[in-house]
């Protein structure tokens, strides 16, 4: 398109579903309802002379998985980029003041949208449940970390982030998770951000981030795998009431875990989950927990205390490896 066009009309290229790749005019002012709909872009960049994009510009390139906006752009109309199910990514300068409410409706969870603390992008991302990450402190890593889940780490501030929905993916000795392959990341890892849809904590996936001292777990998590937290910093730890399983050796080696709190529905504690805590002195075990692994509180610290109900399985357990049992019924 020559550049000297300033607008592009309505319908202008509805259905050209074999166009990939567009390069938009220096001069362009405004984007027309449908202009794009249902083409074949895989990543479109808007420059910074365009005011508006109209309503469903862009709905339903499925094969769209960036959107670059550039500064100055202002608005940017009710479905614009609706239906695009593989969008990953979309930066949004502070110049866009007004985001119609469904301009992003039907995208796919994996979607992030970058823009600036504070920003009319902020309160959009926030008012939809898009995850926001500010652009000016960049990822220094990214990908997935299972088939519905998507991770970013932040190098400077040592936050990784996990969004989407689903279970993650389980790791071993020789299949590492992504930020402890190549680049051993590990040790700059100081926080974890989870989405409350993630439901599975993946076997060794935190293992040795032994800068890490706090965690909170998702809402509605199912299960933590084997190993997930072996050898970390966590001081304290509650499990939501989501949780009904820990896997063998998920918070084994943990020298500064002191409290632990295993909320109403987990039934089952596995084998050396807590082994070698040796700072761990109080563990509330729930009433429907119907299962504790051979080992599960081995070595730990010899003040160590099991709370729980009078009659649950805790406290067979307790009485049968010889740690006191306390009733909190």
């Amino acid at each position: 398109m020559d550049d000297d066009i300033t607008h592009i009309g309505n319908y202008a290229f509805n259905k050209c579903q074999q166009v990939e790749t567009i390069d938009l005019p220096e001069n362009l002012e405004t984007i027309g309802k449908l202009a794009f709909c249902w083409n074949g872009l895989t990543n479109v960049t808007i420059p910074s002379s365009v005011t508006t994009i109209g309503p469903s510009a862009f709905d339903e390139n499925m094969r769209l998985t960036d959107v670059y906006i550039s500064d100055g752009v202002t608005a940017i109309g009710n479905g614009a980029f609706a239906d695009c199910f593989n969008l990953n990514s979309v930066r949004i300068p502070p110049s866009v003041t007004m985001i119609e409410k469904n301009a992003f409706n039907h995208c796919a969870s994996r979607l992030i949208i970058y823009g600036e603390t504070g920003s009319v992008a902020q309160t959009y991302a926030e008012e939809n449940g898009i995850a926001f990450c500010d652009y000016n402190t960049p990822q220094i890593l990214q990908g997935e970390c299972g088939d519905t889940l998507f991770w970013g780490l932040n190098e400077e501030s040592g936050l990784l982030t996990i969004i989407g929905y689903g279970d993650m993916m389980d790791y071993n000795a020789t299949e590492l998770p992504p930020w402890n392959q190549e680049n051993n990341y590990i040790p700059r890892i100081q926080e974890i951000y989870f989405d409350d849809n993630l439901t599975h904590i993946g076997d060794h996936s935190f293992r040795d981030c032994i800068e890490m001292r706090t965690v909170d777990l998702p809402r509605n998590l199912v299960s933590i795998g084997t190993g997930a937290f072996l050898n970390t910093g966590l001081k304290y730890l509650v499990t939501p009431e989501s949780v009904r399983t820990i896997g063998g050796h998920a918070f084994a080696k943990n020298e500064f875990l002191q409290d632990v709190y295993i909320t109403e529905g987990a039934s089952e504690i596995g084998f050396s989950a807590f082994w070698r805590c040796t700072a761990l002195r109080n563990v509330t075990i729930p009433a429907s927990v119907e299962m504790i692994g051979q080992y599960a509180f081995s070595e730990c610290s010899p003040d160590l205390v099991i709370y729980g109900t009078e009659g649950s399985y805790a406290q067979t357990y307790a009485e049968e490896n010889g740690i006191p049992f306390s009733s909190v019924s």
